[in-house]
């Protein structure tokens, strides 16, 4: 990871407790004159636009004060959208009743299946796969993305 993203992560990570945020990813795109750095935050109930343009604001001041950046930048906050893969115990609880397509490891062997989130109780989840429960612990999940339907 280059330095400019450390610290980047390194400031996020300092204001976005008081929102009750964690951070889900940065993305940098752009080159070194015109950068556009794209930060994805999330919380439990779910990230508000209040939040963004506030953590935006909070890490723009910081950028300017710590002189993190000399050169042209374009700071995006948001929330992680629904195409993005979910990273975070947190985000699960939001998608309970939601069909999500997860890779998962079962018996030292990658499956992937589209199933029903019906429960997150510790780190343990609860999938509804047609007729069929199946509980994968959350350590065995690879990756999981909501699948939107209309």
């Amino acid at each position: 990871m280059n330095v400019l993203k450390e610290k980047i992560i390194e400031l996020t990570e300092q204001i976005i407790p008081e929102h009750e945020c964690v951070l889900i990813d940065v993305v940098f795109r752009g080159d070194s004159r015109n950068r556009i750095i794209e930060i994805y935050v999330d919380n439990e109930d779910g990230i508000t636009l209040d939040d963004c343009s506030d953590i935006s604001r909070k890490i723009n001041e910081r950028i300017e004060q710590d002189e993190v950046i000399k050169s042209k930048y374009r700071l995006d906050v948001s929330s992680p959208g629904t195409e993005r893969p979910l990273k975070y115990l947190l985000q699960y609880k939001k998608h309970i009743g939601r069909k999500l397509e997860v890779d998962f490891l079962e018996n030292d062997e990658k499956n992937n299946e589209v199933m029903e989130l019906t429960a997150v109780d510790d780190k343990l989840f609860t999938f509804r796969a047609g007729k069929d429960e199946r509980v994968i612990p959350f350590e065995k999940i690879i990756k999981a993305k909501v699948i939107i339907s209309f």
